[in-house]
């Protein structure tokens, strides 16, 4: 079905609520009962007829919005997920870099007590 007969049917289903299908000719006349698409086409060169149901027309809408939904949804979750990572990955980068400056302050404090030890002793010697 093309984008010109679906944006007919929705506007036909739309202005008839009471109307439960469309016919539709080749030469694309709509006619709400099918005897009259029938007749119609008989003077065509193509003679074909088909038939659109409301519930089959309204399934197809219903399932498009209900599969843009899901779409918005996993959308929503990559989203969330990809945020996730990139938090998870600063707060490793952060405690790497906390554990780095433990390490680094931890070297730094071991090499003052040495430092002071020896300034002490020397001056005990003299």
């Amino acid at each position: 079905m093309d984008n010109k007969t679906k944006e007919t049917l929705a506007f036909l289903f739309a202005r008839n609520k009471e109307a439960n299908s469309f016919s539709m000719t080749s030469d694309g006349q709509f006619f709400s009962e099918k005897h009259r698409a029938e007749s119609h086409s008989q003077n065509l060169k193509d003679a074909k007829v088909t038939t659109y149901h409301r519930s089959a027309f309204e399934t197809v809408d219903k399932l498009k919005a209900q599969l843009s939904a899901k779409e918005a949804e996993v959308e929503a979750v990559k989203a969330e997920q990809t945020a996730k990572e990139a938090a998870e990955q600063a707060a490793n980068k952060a405690t790497k870099t906390e554990e780095l400056e433990t390490v680094t302050s931890g070297e730094n404090q071991e090499e003052k007590p040495v430092e002071e030890t020896k300034v002490k002793t020397t001056k005990k010697a003299k």
